[in-house]
This record gives structure tokens, C-alpha cells and sequence, in this order.
């Protein structure tokens, strides 16, 4: 999947703005933690590792120019989803909170850094992610969406 593609994908199934997520993306391209293209007519597909860290940048930022900073900082949380995405673990449920996140991948529980009890924070729901990695790895949004409701079902 391309870059753009994985962009408006994130965008449209965690309900944030195209423009502020392709910002994301950008800053991640120049931290070194997703590629940039080397030429325009010939974009690389991003790999498991690259999604990983744009879906956690944009669920952990609270201001663009932190986005990068907050999803380092959640690292261990990044391994797990680079999991998800590779097919080897199952989705999950994830909370991105002022000072880290928690999350129920693959049937582990994971905390990263110490969240805050309360506040503000993102949520993303299994169902969300399976929709997410279904897509990235090729279904259709409608399939993709059969996918979330399946997810819904079991859980």
C-alpha cells in the first residue's frame, strides 16, 4: 500500500483529518521512521513497521509538532502493532493517554510509560484496527468493513 493510500485509510477509519495525518506522516518520513520516496513516479509501499508508527503518531499526538516524540516514546506499544500488521498477532483494543498507552494485543495486555487515569485520550477498538489491517493488506473498505463487524461480533 502507498503511502497516500495508507494515510487517507487512517484518516477515514479513526474519523481525523486527511491533512493533519499526511502532516503526521511527513514529519515521520523526515525523523527516519517511515522512508521517503526516492523519486515521485515511483512511491514505495510502506511496510508494517511504517503503518505501525503513523496509526500510533496520529493516536498518541496531541499537537503535530509532537507527534513524533509521543510515538517514540511508546515504542514497546510500536512492536506490538508492527505484530498486528505482519498477520502474526490479533488486534486489539488500544488507549493512547497523556504519558503512555495500554492496550490488549493479541491477548496480551501491554502498558507503555504510565497513562493518566483520566483526561483526554484516543481510543481505537479492535474492530477498528482489524478493518485497518485488513485494508492495508488489500481487502476493499466494504470487506474491510465486514471485517470490523465480525470483530464486533466475537468480542
Amino acid at each position: 500500500m502507498r503511502l497516500s493510500d495508507c494515510i487517507e485509510m487512517i484518516a477515514r477509519r479513526c474519523g481525523l483529518n486527511r491533512g493533519r495525518t499526511a502532516t503526521i506522516a511527513h514529519r515521520l518520513q523526515h525523523s527516519g521512521l517511515i522512508a521517503l520516496a526516492e523519486a515521485r513516479k515511483s512511491p514505495p509501499d510502506v511496510n508494517p513497521d511504517e503503518v505501525a508508527w503513523l496509526l500510533l503518531a496520529v493516536l498518541a499526538e496531541n499537537s503535530v509538532a509532537t507527534a513524533v516524540e509521543r510515538a517514540r516514546a511508546l515504542s514497546e506499544l510500536h512492536e506490538s502493532l508492527s505484530a498486528v500488521f505482519r498477520g502474526v498477532v490479533a488486534p486489539g483494543s488500544i488507549i493512547v493517554r497523556q504519558g503512555g498507552a495500554i492496550a490488549t494485543i493479541g491477548g496480551a495486555h501491554v502498558v507503555c510509560g504510565k497513562p493518566a487515569d483520566d483526561g483526554d485520550g484516543r481510543f481505537l477498538t479492535a474492530a477498528t484496527l482489524a478493518a485497518i489491517v485488513a485494508e492495508y493488506h488489500g481487502a476493499p473498505p466494504q470487506a474491510a468493513d465486514a471485517v470490523r463487524q465480525l470483530e464486533r461480533l466475537i468480542n
